[in-house]
């Protein structure tokens, strides 16, 4: 059980990474990162890492474990172990949302909402890998069956934020939120 437990769920490039840069420095908050713990699982199983074996290796992951199994372990390889504060990163289904909410004496979810053609911009800025890829080739991507499981979770966060708005205006809509929850202020 921790005290609080933040989610933070969007589509892919809807700004989870750098909200959850600013909130790891800000807050007091263990991260758990459920893509760094399907990461971790590839390469444990020998796999070539790329988001297509990701994206499936996330899918049987969920399958095989279930949610409460899925949130246990990936909380155990982000060493979290009784802390007052987790952040959930990578939620992309309804029932781990569920799940890690059964598990906080008090829970949050924040919804980064950006439109498909701001998140296109944003995968094809990332990286030279990506700079070829057409907005089709990126909504094949976005429309994985693990993917799909991300949108329901906007029906039951506690908050959606614009996360095409400039980053201090995002920053500061988050920090609100969870200020109002009672999460320690920002160090």
């Amino acid at each position: 059980m921790v005290d609080f437990g933040v989610v933070l769920a969007g589509r892919i490039c809807s700004g989870k990474s750098t909200v959850v840069d600013f909130l790891t420095r800000n807050f007091d908050l263990g991260l758990v990162s459920f893509g760094s713990f399907v990461r971790h699982e590839c390469k444990r199983r020998g796999l070539t890492e790329s988001r297509n074996i990701l994206q499936g290796l996330g899918t049987e992951m969920f399958a095989s474990m279930g949610p409460e199994l899925l949130v246990t372990a990936a909380m155990q390889h982000a060493g979290l172990h009784g802390t007052q504060g987790a952040l959930f990163e990578g939620v992309r289904h309804l029932l781990v949302l569920r799940n890690i909410r059964a598990r906080s004496k008090k829970s949050f979810c924040v919804f980064l909402d950006a439109g498909l053609q701001v998140r296109f911009t944003r995968y094809v800025s990332r990286s030279p890998l990506h700079s070829n890829i057409s907005l089709s080739q990126f909504r094949a991507i976005d429309d994985d069956p693990i993917e799909r499981g991300i949108e329901p979770l906007r029906g039951e966060a506690d908050a959606v934020v614009d996360a095409t708005a400039p980053i201090e205006i995002v920053w500061q809509a988050v920090c609100e939120a969870l200020e109002a929850l009672g999460l320690p202020k920002a160090r």
